[in-house]
């Protein structure tokens, strides 16, 4: 992607062996690694991207949900997401106006390159419905509807202790 483009610069926040081997096989003058960043500062980072990468290897979609997913909804960032083609991301993302997805690594530079030059996007009514359902009143109405449905509360409910005098 660099290549193909002289005012791309990549930025890649990781740790461990696999960045590490990443690191020391692919370099390039506008290929820049650094370690994770502190959570405090994680929200400022994605806000300033001018794209967040979602990558994920086909076929694996369904057991992986990213958890910065939320994150990058959050900050309006634009989002490219490599998935399964009727995958929970897929279906999840599909309306969402800021987002590009891919079904296939063979096309992902060529898809990236159109996205990063496309015109910016703005946040439509369904942009809106999809970041409700990473909103903390929706997070707290879930927990509470999944507590008052479990047969644990409802047993708790059943065998409370009398008070002691």
């Amino acid at each position: 992607l660099i290549e193909a483009d002289d005012d791309v610069h990549a930025f890649i926040f990781s740790q461990g062996n696999a960045f590490d081997q990443i690191k020391s096989r692919y370099t390039h003058k506008r290929l820049h690694y650094y370690p994770l960043v502190k959570e405090d500062q994680l929200f400022e980072l994605i806000k300033r991207s001018t794209v967040q990468i979602i990558p994920q290897d086909i076929g694996t979609s369904d057991g992986a949900f990213p958890s910065k997913l939320p994150n990058i909804l959050a900050a309006n960032t634009k989002l490219f997401c490599i998935t399964n083609k009727e995958g929970e991301l897929d279906s999840l993302l599909s309306s969402y106006s800021r987002s590009m997805l891919c079904h296939s690594w063979a096309s992902a530079e060529r898809k990236l390159l159109e996205f990063l030059h496309a015109e910016d996007l703005y946040l439509s009514s369904d942009d809106k419905a999809i970041l409700e359902k990473f909103s903390l009143s929706s997070l707290v109405d879930s927990i509470v509807e999944v507590s008052s449905e479990s047969s644990w509360s409802k047993g708790v409910a059943k065998h409370k202790h009398p008070q002691r005098a």
